[in-house]
């Protein structure tokens, strides 16, 4: 029998064709980024729910929380650094208002030791009416401003926003998050950008992977570059989440995003420190 010989741009699609037939039965598509690797996740929260961590696991708080890609951040007014010292994860600064933060970096209010801002616009007092009917454009402007000073820039935008700005009536907030392209438009101009899909951990771990993988879809074609992180708390719209359905959604969504932002009220941080030793390894 003879065999024909294969050119090398050949072999090459046909290593291609195999690849993505390996993406698809594992239930991913070529355009989805490569499951995640050995490298570390990066986590963000709050100094408090930090606080509230290293009191029932101290070292699994070290070990994944102390990393230069990872956030520890403060609410204004900025009185001390949110990082603990020695440690060399990011300080960062939480603003809800694209205002109060103009005002602050106009007045020198940002300390020095602030070396990433986060804006968290949401449909609450904190955000004023006008930033939650245009997230977009204060996205950018935030992100703007952000970079001028040097700063690393996080948006976050929640999926309540769609309480404000118009869409299809009964639509979900989940799909009206997706169809305006929250997230790609929050990532246009931003380092890293929070997917708030937390409200979704209820529904399991499939439908939360599920909504990840579209937004972090959506934020990675706005912005190749993009940080994307994953939006974990144990009691998501007062509801109650185990450790094991936390871990379970951290591992559903690991393929997608960069890391996770993490939100631990007092009381609360036993299940996520376990879903963290269970995700991190």
């Amino acid at each position: 029998m003879r065999f024909r010989r294969i050119s090398p741009a050949s072999l090459l699609t046909l290593v291609s064709l195999a690849g993505a037939a390996v993406l698809i039965a594992a239930g991913l598509s070529a355009a989805d980024p490569a499951p995640g690797s050995d490298a570390h996740l990066r986590w963000a929260m709050a100094r408090s729910s930090l606080e509230h961590l290293s009191a029932v696991d101290s070292s699994i708080a070290r070990r994944e929380v102390d990393a230069p890609g990872s956030f520890v951040q403060n609410d204004p007014p900025l009185l001390d650094d949110p990082t603990p010292a020695g440690w060399s994860s990011a300080s960062t600064g939480h603003w809800a208002s694209f205002h109060r933060f103009a005002l602050d970096v106009a007045a020198g209010d940002v300390p020095s030791y602030v070396t990433a801002v986060h804006y968290d616009d949401e449909s609450w007092s904190q955000t004023p009416p006008a930033e939650q009917l245009h997230p977009a454009a204060y996205q950018q402007r935030f992100c703007e401003l952000a970079h001028e000073h040097g700063w690393t820039c996080v948006t976050g935008p929640g999926q309540d926003l769609c309480g404000v700005v118009p869409h299809p009536r009964g639509e979900t907030y989940a799909r009206c998050y997706l169809d305006l392209d929250l997230a790609g438009k929050a990532a246009r101009f931003a380092d890293v950008v929070d997917l708030q899909a937390q409200a979704l951990e209820a529904r399991g771990a499939r439908a939360y992977a599920h909504f990840v993988r579209r937004a972090a879809r959506q934020a990675r074609a706005a912005n190749p570059g993009v940080v994307v992180l994953g939006n974990l708390s144990p009691s998501p719209s007062g509801g109650v989440v185990t450790a094991e359905r936390l871990a379970a959604c951290a591992r559903a969504a690991l393929p997608y995003v960069d890391g996770f932002y993490l939100t631990i009220p007092a009381g609360e941080a036993g299940p996520v420190a376990e879903a963290m030793r269970a995700v991190a390894g």
